[in-house]
């Protein structure tokens, strides 16, 4: 009994340490406010209503159009590009070439690595890290939101980007996976 008892713990501590270190890593779920306007332009995705940004009169906006930050804008549901996105973002470069001059988000590239993921999501709901985990040759990042039974809290499907800052590694292929939690509420 002792023997298995030893092997389990050996086992699960080996599952432990695998994993890549969660205590490092920082997860953003509402990047798309801080992305260049050209960059989310050039990397739009398939079944998702993105917006795209058009140059209107005076007359023009006040007839309804979406406006934000960036300017006026319509949606489009596109077929042709893929339906999600990561990049991996390692210099401060490419950093600059994604992100607004008023991000303030400092990296030391030395140590760390941004990775920047785009899906098509159902809800607005906030997502919560859970856990990066080696998997071969892939760093899978597990994060999720919670759900209720019974509720109709979705929305049209739209282009959503998040970000993990984590160490860096020699792996450079990621996988996202979003999971649900329920919540039973009366």
């Amino acid at each position: 009994m002792k023997k298995v008892m030893f092997f389990l713990f050996v086992f699960f501590g080996l599952l432990v340490f695998s994993s890549c270190s969660n205590s490092n890593v920082i997860f953003n779920d509402n990047a798309e406010m801080m992305i260049n306007v050209d960059f989310l332009v050039d990397n739009k995705i398939s079944n998702a209503f993105c917006k795209e940004y058009i140059e209107l009169t005076d007359e023009e906006k006040a007839t309804g159009y979406y406006h934000d930050d960036n300017g006026y804008f319509t949606t489009k549901m596109y077929s042709e590009y893929p339906t999600e996105r990561t990049f991996i973002i390692e210099n401060q470069d490419c950093f600059n070439q994604v992100f607004k001059n008023s991000t303030n988000l400092t990296i030391d590239f030395e140590k760390k690595r941004l990775v920047l993921y785009t899906y098509v999501s159902y809800d607005k709901k906030e997502l919560y890290f859970d856990r990066c985990a080696k998997n071969e040759d892939v760093i899978e990042v597990h994060f999720y939101n919670f759900s209720r039974l019974a509720t109709a809290d979705g929305c049209l499907p739209y282009q959503r980007w998040i970000y993990i800052i984590c160490d860096n590694d020699t792996i450079k292929d990621y996988k996202f996976i979003l999971g649900y939690k329920l919540i039973f509420a009366l």
